[in-house]
């Protein structure tokens, strides 16, 4: 049986920074794709530049259209029997297109697939590692037979993109879920293969991504997740995220609970809880001039409000702490360096709960356990993150793994609320009809 032609389509708006190192990856990959195709998105950077040198087929719209419309443009345009859709910030592993292929020609009844972020994101900022980790971790332990689709790494058949009427823009950001939602609901089967990678090239910044996991990506998915009437106990809609989004809520409100017996101490406490935890975070601050006045002078702060309330342990820990991490950050993976910093973390964690409990101990005890059960659901998470980059990362993790799951509930509460405000529900659009503004 003669293989099927792949068509790749990657949309890109000032992707500059990140396109040359995509159109590189595919340019090594084991095959070659039967056309590349870069849809340039409105850019005002070099981005088209760039793609032309790499010899690809260049669309350029004369505006910023979105994503939805991006991809559209491009699969209207492909001729290839499978359109693979890849991000312009991601790099395919030599192997991936062979793999798509391959699993395309042994089962004629997939209509869609999928596969995952590596576990060697490019960026090397704790957050960037950590956003991309957990990726990682959710499609591995995704089911095979998925319900939904995503456009990072994701391919499907050009005839079955067709029928479906390509992406809808209705849902900004949710294109590629919706797709799958809808394929699904049309009884055509979607795979999760997690060994079909890319390497993520995004540098994630933490008010990036607050804003995209609230507007971008959690609202518009409550607001699918109630269109539909599908909540399939997968990826990160599983039961374990369920029940840990509502512990989250419960330890928040724990936490409320004890601060009103006593305010400034209940602050303090919790601040130094964290900031023991987070220290693999906090401390890449300390490598440039802006950074490190940041976070020394908010250790000052915090160790001057803990020796003023009469907190002297916590004080002295977290002192100890900051003085460490600056010393050994460097050298953290090294054994003994390891070994210090998490005594002195346990310490400075273990002082600021004693100071909650002596606060208020039964919202103490209570939030306690919350955490501890929380901790527990997430355990092959935070175990995956210790293989992959030790024991002071997965530490670090916990706490914005906490923000993830209050966002969550954030999302549920306000895209509820949205969705049933709507007065009129948009139906995704019919797939464009194909074009030729190509260079």
């Amino acid at each position: 049986m003669k293989p099927p032609t792949i068509s790749v389509i990657i949309p890109a708006h000032n992707a500059a920074g990140t396109i040359d190192a995509c159109l590189g990856a595919l340019a090594a990959s084991s095959i070659r794709p039967h056309e590349c195709l870069v849809i340039d998105d409105g850019s005002t950077d070099e981005t088209a530049a760039i793609a032309r040198r790499h010899g690809v087929r260049l669309i350029r719209t004369e505006c910023n259209r979105g994503a939805a419309s991006t991809r559209n443009l491009g699969a209207a345009s492909a001729t290839g029997d499978i359109l693979v859709f890849i991000d312009a910030d991601v790099c395919v592993h030599r192997e991936t297109l062979e793999r798509i292929r391959r699993r395309f020609q042994e089962d004629a009844s997939l209509a869609a697939l999928f596969g995952c972020y590596d576990d060697s994101p490019h960026a090397p900022e704790f957050l960037s590692q950590y956003r991309n980790l957990m990726h990682c971790y959710v499609h591995r332990r995704g089911r095979r037979e998925a319900s939904t689709f995503w456009t990072g790494c994701g391919a499907i058949r050009r005839r079955v993109f067709e029928l479906c009427g390509g992406f809808g823009a209705s849902l900004p950001g949710m294109e590629d879920v919706e797709l799958g939602y809808r394929l699904r609901k049309s009884g055509r089967r979607i795979l999760l293969d997690p060994e079909i990678q890319v390497q993520h090239r995004k540098q994630w910044r933490l008010w990036n991504m607050l804003k995209t996991d609230l507007l971008r990506r959690g609202l518009p998915w409550v607001e699918l997740i109630w269109r539909h009437r599908l909540l399939p106990n997968d990826l990160n809609l599983g039961a374990a995220h369920r029940i840990s989004l509502a512990a989250s809520l419960f330890l928040l409100a724990a936490v409320a609970w004890g601060a009103a017996a006593d305010p400034p101490r209940t602050a303090v406490a919790l601040g130094g809880f964290f900031f023991a935890l987070l220290g693999a975070y906090w401390s890449e601050f300390l490598g440039s001039g802006k950074g490190a006045i940041g976070a020394a002078s908010f250790t000052v702060s915090l160790v001057a409000g803990a020796w003023g309330l009469e907190m002297p342990l916590l004080a002295t820990t977290t002192a100890a702490l900051f003085v460490a991490w600056a010393a050994l950050r460097g050298l953290r993976r090294r054994p003994a360096a390891t070994a210090a910093l998490g005594a002195l973390t346990a310490a400075g964690a273990s002082s600021a709960a004693a100071a909650f409990a002596a606060v208020a101990p039964p919202a103490a005890a209570v939030a306690g356990a919350l955490l501890s059960g929380i901790v527990i659901l997430n355990a092959g998470f935070y175990r995956f993150l210790t293989r992959r980059r030790g024991l002071l990362f997965a530490v670090a993790a916990v706490p914005f793994q906490l923000l993830y799951h209050l966002n969550n509930a954030l999302c549920l509460v306000l895209g509820t609320g949205r969705y049933l405000t709507r007065s009129a529900r948009p139906q995704p659009p019919v797939l464009a009809q194909r074009q030729s503004s190509s260079d």
